[in-house]
């Protein structure tokens, strides 16, 4: 077994902290970014320097409660290669968090065009073939909620109930979220940029609607139609050539989507110290 925790280049003197524990044990090995990349990436460098036949991914809060683990690999072995731990609706103590995560993940859901999995927050086991699919993937921008449920292979999702912070406060404030729940929205699926076009086909059709409608009214020569009848053609001409923009933003947008996914390719973090780990 190994213990590798990945520093984000922390301030508060974690890394002195994981050189005694390694001097004690040298099952304890550590990564130290050479600044901050976010935890995505730093989950990213972590799998890349493991080496056993499951790894298991866990915040080293420990709001992510290792004593399910055992329960996580009884699974694993049953055939399971990929065991997700999804939060309960209980989950977070504050009000915001929880229900900000709820409607996120619901809204992932629908844009996503791949598998995703309800309220994970990265804790989950991974077999040697699924870490070795995800080692390879090379992306600037990684989000390893979305990957996992992209490189397939057999999962089983469980619950948990996270528990509180051993000691200290979190780091990860308001400005991390946001950039965490846009990479996730961005990096997982481009059916939003599908959204212009959809918008534009609507508002093209609705406005062939109301032409419809206002030349029937015309053939039927219907009373205060002539009051209304100059407004209506500029409403009409107005939401159409909207239709028509939006469509050309949608195409525009879904080339583009597709151009930044092929591109998206570079070092997502950078080493700079380690111990006990051998990383390409």
């Amino acid at each position: 077994y190994e213990f590798i925790f990945v520093d984000d280049n922390s301030p508060d003197g974690t890394i002195e902290i994981l050189k005694r524990l390694r001097e004690r044990d040298q099952n304890v090995k550590y990564v130290v970014m050479s600044r901050r990349f976010g935890d995505q990436p730093c989950l990213m460098a972590g799998l890349r320097a493991s080496t056993g036949d499951a790894v298991v991914t866990m915040d080293a809060d420990l709001q992510h409660p290792p004593s399910l683990i055992p329960q996580m690999v009884d699974k694993w072995r049953e055939g399971h290669e990929i065991i997700v731990m999804c939060r309960e609706e209980a989950g977070h103590s504050r009000f915001f968090k929880k229900w900000s995560e709820i409607i996120y993940y619901r809204i992932l859901g629908l844009l996503s065009s791949e598998t995703t999995f309800y309220r994970f927050a990265g804790y989950a086991l991974l077999d040697r073939r699924v870490v070795s699919s995800l080692a390879r993937i090379e992306t600037r921008d990684p989000y390893l909620r979305g990957l996992i449920g992209d490189v397939g292979f057999s999962h089983h999702e469980m619950t948990y109930r996270e528990d509180e912070r051993s000691s200290g406060s979190t780091k990860y404030n308001l400005r991390q979220m946001l950039r965490l729940a846009l990479t996730g929205l961005t990096a997982t699926s481009t059916v939003p940029l599908y959204l212009p076009l959809v918008l534009g086909f609507v508002a093209m059709g609705m406005a062939t609607i109301g032409a419809t409608l206002l030349g029937l009214s015309c053939v039927m020569s219907w009373p205060n139609l002539p009051h209304v009848l100059g407004w209506a053609v500029a409403m009409l001409a107005i939401v159409f050539l909207s239709g028509v923009q939006l469509l050309c933003v949608g195409i525009l947008g879904i080339y583009i989507g597709k151009v930044v996914i092929a591109g998206k390719r570079g070092p997502s973090y950078i080493v700079a110290e380690r111990g006990g780990v051998e990383l390409e």
